[in-house]
């Protein structure tokens, strides 16, 4: 199912991987999409906005706040730092927040939250982010159970960013694909359609970026999948280095 964008404009403001191994773009976007890629996404029928976190509202040097235009963030600083910065890339008037891990232990992380939780359907996820091009790391993106707690690193799906600028799937060397550029601005989609019986994932680079895979959840990450509510940024053990996140959104395609 598809949807319409029509109730999306006013919300686009607004390693160890645990037990599951399982253009540049303007901010005059749609979620983080540019804006020519959003309407063949998101015709046919309604949308709602889950999750859209920004942090233009929040306290450079401090942590993000809890409240997000539509759900909520939480950070897990481990041995590390999470605080809101100016823009990396020089835009003017733009936060966002800076993911510094400086040693192999522990997490550091910020999960935004949905607002409300809709099972089955389909889902439309972004994420802009900024690797530096003096950064070793792997900062992995994925996404989560709904009221899945912060010190819970499960999830059902996680896209790493590789220091050659791939990007791996799952941690599987057979689903390695694109090309990103460290030390730019580059967007992540991933539209999810989830089901009692399947779920699958397409993932899109945009921006300094390039690539697309459709990828099948594993049939036993369905029940995660079904349990859909939470993205999550974050950098763990085996890694050290930092990294920059801005506009996560999720949106739901109402039957």
């Amino acid at each position: 199912m598809a949807m319409k964008i029509s109730r999306t404009i006013e919300s686009a403001r607004a390693k160890d991987h645990a037990t599951g191994k399982s253009l540049h773009v303007s901010r005059r976007t749609i979620l983080g999409l540019p804006l020519l890629a959003a309407p063949a996404l998101l015709t046919g029928c309604s949308a709602e906005t889950l999750l859209s976190a920004g942090f233009n509202q929040d306290a450079v040097s401090q942590l993000p706040g809890s409240q997000q235009a539509v759900g909520t963030v939480a950070a897990s600083l481990g041995n590390g730092n999470v605080m809101v910065t100016a823009s990396p890339a020089g835009e003017a008037d733009d936060h966002w927040v800076l993911l510094e891990h400086p040693n192999f232990n522990d997490v550091t992380s910020i999960q935004g939250r949905f607002s409300a939780f809709r099972g089955d359907g389909q889902y439309m996820a972004t994420a802009r982010l900024y690797i530096p091009s003096d950064t070793g790391g792997v900062p992995t993106l994925q996404f989560e159970g709904f009221n899945q707690p912060l010190s819970d690193l499960k999830s059902f799906l996680h896209l790493d960013f590789l220091p050659n600028g791939t990007v791996r799937v799952n941690d599987d060397s057979n689903l390695v694909f694109g090309a990103y550029q460290r030390g730019q601005v580059f967007s992540v989609q991933v539209t999810f359609n989830i089901s009692a019986t399947a779920a699958t994932a397409t993932i899109s680079l945009l921006g300094a970026a390039s690539g697309s895979l459709d990828v099948a959840i594993p049939s036993y990450f369905l029940s995660q999948a079904r349990n859909f509510g939470a993205v999550r940024a974050w950098m763990g053990a085996n890694f050290t280095g930092a990294f920059y996140v801005d506009d996560i959104s999720v949106i739901f395609a109402i039957p």
